[in-house]
Formats: C-alpha cells, sequence, structure tokens
C-alpha cells in the first residue's frame, strides 16, 4: 500500500533493540544475558521477546523508495493503532484483528482521492475502514517478529543490539 517490505524490516530492527531493554536496580542496570550471547542468539532471543510481549511501541523514522516516513506505532497481539507519516502527510491506523482503519489528513487524501472537492469533504476527518490487506499483516507482534532475520540482503538485518535502563 504504502509502505514497503525495507521499510518494515528497519522497523523491526529497531524493535529487537526495544525489547533487550531491561528494568534497572540501585547499583545499576540487571543485564539479561543477550550481552554475552553471539549475534544470532541475540536475534533469536530478541524475536521470542517480542513474540512472548504484551504489547510493544516502536518508533523512528525509515526510508523507502526514497520516501521518508516517521512511524509511532503500538502493536498487541494482532492488533496495532499509531500514526504514519509519509512524506509529511499524516494517516492514523488502527488495525483489530484482520480489520482496518486509516484516517488520512487533507493531503494524504488528495494522493489517493485527487483533486475532487466533492469527495475530499466526504472523506475529510473520517476514518474509512477496509479489510486488512498484505500491507498491514505486519503491524502485529508475530509479524514483526518473522522480520527479524540474520545475514545480508534486502529481506535480511544485521542487527545491533544494547543495554538500557527503563524506569530506573
Amino acid at each position: 500500500w504504502f509502505i514497503g517490505g525495507t521499510a518494515v524490516i528497519v522497523i523491526a530492527a529497531i524493535v529487537a533493540v526495544v525489547l533487550v531493554a531491561t528494568g534497572g536496580k540501585k547499583k545499576g542496570p540487571t543485564l539479561n544475558g543477550v550481552q554475552s550471547q553471539s549475534a544470532a542468539d541475540a536475534l533469536t532471543t530478541s524475536r521470542q521477546a517480542l513474540r512472548d510481549a504484551k504489547s510493544a511501541e516502536i518508533a523512528g523514522t525509515v526510508t523507502s523508495s526514497g520516501q521518508s516516513i516517521r512511524f509511532d506505532v503500538t502493536l498487541s497481539g494482532n492488533n496495532s493503532k499509531g500514526t504514519l507519516t509519509i512524506s509529511n502527510n499524516d494517516v492514523q491506523l488502527i488495525k483489530i484483528d484482520s480489520t482496518v482503519f486509516i484516517k488520512g489528513d487533507q493531503d494524504f487524501l488528495k494522493k489517493y482521492a485527487g483533486n475532487n472537492t466533492a469527495v475530499l469533504n466526504q472523506l475529510n476527518g473520517k476514518w474509512l475502514k477496509t479489510a486488512t490487506t498484505s500491507d498491514f499483516d505486519l503491524f502485529t507482534l508475530d509479524g514483526f517478529a518473522g522480520l527479524l532475520k540474520g545475514g545480508s540482503g534486502t529481506s535480511s538485518l544485521n542487527p545491533t543490539v544494547s543495554q538500557s535502563t527503563l524506569n530506573g
């Protein structure tokens, strides 16, 4: 639809880094062992952590086909919600199982409805309901976890794993 596979893969790499974060104690953060794993094992651990999580929030910016995409998405099981900004045009997304609701700003709508004022006036500020397509299938915890792969090439990741203190 509007987000390429490369962008989703980059987003998934960010998920791997975010999910490795653990809570801290007074003497510093408690490590979870990922820092001593090989890259392949750390990637497997991150993938499983994403699948086991109740929810995850992913935010960042990627470039897909020369187009800048900013995202702030919360994933919970097969559901997701958030905002994507594509070429400075915002679209809000809510995915509940296989149903997707989108609401785009006026400029986003112009890209898809053209300059038909009557259509733009009808759609402006309204949520549009659609059955999910493959473009939205990855907006789930399992969908993003499935993107985490080692190796090289356009459908693989070479993630960097880091440790952070969360709420402490």
